[in-house]
């Protein structure tokens, strides 16, 4: 058991995409690409190494395959997410969303 407490309120589904992110800062704009970890209605988590702060602000465009939606194959959609960097680690990058939330399609569904 850590000694740090859990401040996630909605489940991560695991969710492997590039993603495309815009860092805002001062008149400058910076461009990178990283691929997601997983998902939440509220954040997700970028993979790699990067020098992005706690608190910097930015743009996530997300490649959603069309056949995770719709069953059309070779086709992607754009998804885009506006997000705080809340936590930096050796393995990436964890981003709440700012001002969206994901739609509830990427939500698990209870099939029982």
């Amino acid at each position: 058991m850590g000694t740090k407490s859990e401040r996630r309120t909605d489940q991560r589904q695991g969710f492997v995409t590039p993603a495309l992110i815009k860092i805002r800062g001062g008149e400058s704009e910076s461009k990178l690409r990283m691929n997601t970890r997983d998902i939440s209605s509220s954040g997700l988590f970028l993979q790699g190494s990067s020098q992005i702060e706690v608190g910097t602000e930015m743009e996530v465009s997300l490649e959603i395959p069309l056949e995770l939606l719709r069953n059309v194959k070779s086709r992607t959609a754009s998804l885009t997410l506006n997000g705080e960097v809340v936590r930096v680690s050796g393995d990436g990058i964890a981003i709440s969303f700012t001002e969206d939330r994901v739609p509830g399609i990427l939500r698990p569904v209870d099939k029982s």
